[in-house]
């Protein structure tokens, strides 16, 4: 499960809660495996930017500064694509509930 909170003003910032995403050599996603994460403070979302459908933003952990683009694809639908990933990995379909 991934936890994306948004919130928007003059510009867009957010926090994204502890979140493993694990692959297989094609890039689909897998059942994620344990996490030592539990317990773990959200990573603040930086240089959020928001064009046309599509939302950019970065997410440093640690060292590494992630990239993501998050586009909307329909009705409370939308696809992550991390950028830049050291693997392939296949956009990830995201359905609000």
């Amino acid at each position: 499960m991934i936890t994306e909170g948004l919130r928007a003003r003059d510009s867009i910032s957010g926090e994204t809660e502890a979140c493993d995403i694990n692959v297989d050599a094609n890039g689909n996603l897998q059942e994620p495996e344990s996490s030592d994460d539990a317990g773990k403070p959200p990573s603040p979302t930086l240089n959020a930017k928001l064009h046309e459908n599509t939302l950019t933003f970065e997410i440093k952990e640690e060292d590494d500064v992630l990239k993501f683009a998050m586009k909307l694809v329909g009705e409370w639908q939308a696809e992550l694509t991390i950028l830049d990933a050291p693997v392939v990995i296949k956009p990830i379909r995201l359905l609000r509930k």
